[in-house]
C-alpha cells in the first residue's frame, strides 16, 4: 500500500466516511492494521471519533482489535477515553481483550 492509500484509510475514519471506507476495505491494497501518526490504526481513529459504522466495517473485515498505539492504547480504550461506551461495548462483544493495560497510564478497561 502506498502512503496516499494509508492516509486515505485513516482520513475516511477521521471523517466518518463509511462508504469510502467500505470501498477501501474491499480493495486488494487494503492493509487493515497499517498505522499512522502516533501508531493509530484506522480502527483506533474510528473508535476515538465514535464512528460506530466505521468500526463495524473494520471489525467485519478483520481489523485487529487489540493493537496498541504509541501510548499503549487499544481501540477500545480510545473509545472509552472519549466517552463512546457504545463503541467499546461493540468491540467487547466482538472479542476485543478487555484486560490490556495502557503502557503510559496503566488504564484498564475495568
Amino acid at each position: 500500500m502506498n502512503p496516499t492509500q494509508k492516509a486515505d484509510a485513516l482520513s475516511f475514519c477521521e471523517e466518518g466516511n463509511v462508504e469510502r471506507l467500505r470501498e477501501w476495505v474491499a480493495s486488494p491494497e487494503a492493509e487493515l492494521d497499517q498505522t499512522g501518526a502516533g501508531g493509530e490504526t484506522a480502527l483506533h481513529v474510528a473508535c476515538r471519533r465514535g464512528f460506530i459504522k466505521c468500526v463495524r466495517v473494520l471489525v467485519a473485515a478483520g481489523a485487529a482489535m487489540d493493537v496498541q498505539d504509541a501510548y499503549g492504547r487499544t481501540p477500545m480504550q480510545a473509545a472509552l477515553i472519549e466517552g463512546y461506551v457504545n463503541v467499546a461495548v461493540l468491540l467487547m462483544h466482538s472479542g476485543a481483550d478487555v484486560d490490556i493495560k495502557n503502557s503510559v497510564s496503566h488504564f484498564s478497561n475495568h
